[in-house]
């Protein structure tokens, strides 16, 4: 087992870090394998969990597992996990590799955890795996019934961020209420796990983490504005009566209740995914129309 103690460790390197000036600690793979777990491991229960709840004029059902811990070592302590954009909750039981998930060996160290399953990501099969091929599949808004297509579609565009969010902290304040909570988020889970504060009311968010974590939307641009740092080149749209930075599509990204940033009760508009899915194009097309002055 590695210790603060072992010369060169990588708890040394991450510790020493914590001391320092630089963002970034270089940790080799040989020392991240020799990082043990602190504590001797316990037995984990594993207890499906759903919430019901209604949004932008439907109602959708949310999917998560408890990972529960046979000895917890902090009754006042949980951890909340948001899995990626094409995930489910399943990732943090199981590894591709059949290695116990992230959400099984934190429970393991006495850990209670909750790990969410974003709204039509679970099938209703067993264990939420589906069966049929991804071209074929549809998102399983509601887990008890099969829905008309042309309410699919509609709510394709209605399930925003805010649903999501929703949906989160009401199985966060049912199965972790009265807890100080860490939130993890990978990769698209990043911004989940940063706004979810806005939405419990029955537990104190203390901290958010992660691994390969999208940004919270929003605060580049706040920032940007703020320090005034990456000044982009400014060009004139054909048309546009004023200069906009280089690759910014001005107003294509409507704030609505699909940003995170936007009033929480606010309009609803078309989903983030999907606006972000055309900006590329658009921005490229901007581009090619751009004028530099």
């Amino acid at each position: 087992m590695s210790t603060a103690n072992t010369t060169d460790s990588a708890i040394d390197r991450y510790l020493a870090g914590l001391e320092g000036s630089e963002l970034l600690v270089p940790i080799s793979w040989e020392q991240w394998l020799g990082i043990d777990a602190p504590h001797p491991s316990c037995a984990v229960t594993r207890q499906e969990v759903t919430a019901r709840y209604a949004r932008n004029g439907y109602e959708w059902d949310m999917h998560g597992s408890l990972f529960l811990p046979e000895r917890e070592r902090d009754s006042g302590f949980g951890i909340v996990m948001f899995h990626g954009g094409a995930g489910s909750e399943n990732i943090f039981d199981k590894t591709p590799d059949g290695r116990p998930g992230l959400g099984r060996v934190l429970a393991s160290q006495g850990i209670r955890a909750l790990a969410l399953t974003y709204p039509g990501h679970w099938s209703g099969n067993p264990g939420g795996m589906w069966t049929i091929p991804v071209p074929e599949r549809q998102p399983r808004y509601l887990l008890d019934r099969n829905l008309p297509e042309a309410e699919i579609i509609d709510r394709n565009l209605k399930c925003d961020f805010n649903v999501i969010l929703q949906g989160a902290a009401q199985l966060t304040d049912t199965h972790l209420a009265g807890r100080k909570i860490l939130a993890f988020g990978h990769s698209t889970g990043g911004p989940m796990a940063a706004h979810l504060h806005r939405f419990v009311k029955k537990v104190e968010i203390i901290g958010i983490v992660g691994f390969g974590s999208g940004g919270p939307d929003g605060w580049r641009r706040i920032w940007r504005l703020e320090t005034g740092a990456e000044e982009l080149p400014r060009v004139r749209l054909r048309g546009s009566g004023r200069p906009l930075p280089l690759g910014w599509c001005g107003g294509l990204y409507r704030m609505g209740a699909a940003h995170p940033l936007a009033d929480e009760d606010g309009p609803v508009r078309q989903s983030a995914s999907r606006q972000c899915r055309d900006i590329p194009r658009l921005c490229r097309a901007h581009r090619s129309r751009a004028q530099r002055i």
